[in-house]
Formats: C-alpha cells, structure tokens, sequence
C-alpha cells in the first residue's frame, strides 16, 4: 500500500491592511506615553498649556488608529 509524503502547510503574508490593523493596536502605547508625560508635568507645578502638546499627540495618534483600524 503506497503512502503518500505529508506536505506542510503554506505560510500566507498577511496582507498590508492586517498589517496596519495591528500596528493600530499598538499605537495606545505611546498615547499612554504622553499621558503620562502630561499629568507628570502638571504635578510638577506647570501650567496647564503645558498638556497642550501631548494632548495634541495623544488626538493626533487617535486618528492614525481609527483610520488604521477603519482601514483593517
């Protein structure tokens, strides 16, 4: 009785928008970053426009993420 040889399975590169899907759920890393870069500087005493700047990144990394994870 002839057996036959088993093959392995194909590995498939998942595609560009996969890709940028999980890139998107990474992106909370650096908005937790600049979070927590904000309320250190307002426990140091600066002024509130201090958190300008990350507050800015923070909604900039935002929409980078939704439109990755729209894209996905």
């Amino acid at each position: 009785m002839p057996t036959t040889p088993l093959s392995l399975p194909r590995f498939i590169l998942p595609r560009a928008a996969s890709l940028a899907q999980g890139g998107a759920a990474l992106l909370w890393l650096p908005q937790a970053a600049l979070l927590a870069w904000a309320v250190q500087a307002m426990l140091d005493g600066a002024p509130s426009r201090a958190a300008l700047l990350p507050a800015a990144g923070v909604l900039l990394l935002g929409v980078l993420r939704a439109g990755c994870e729209a894209w996905g």
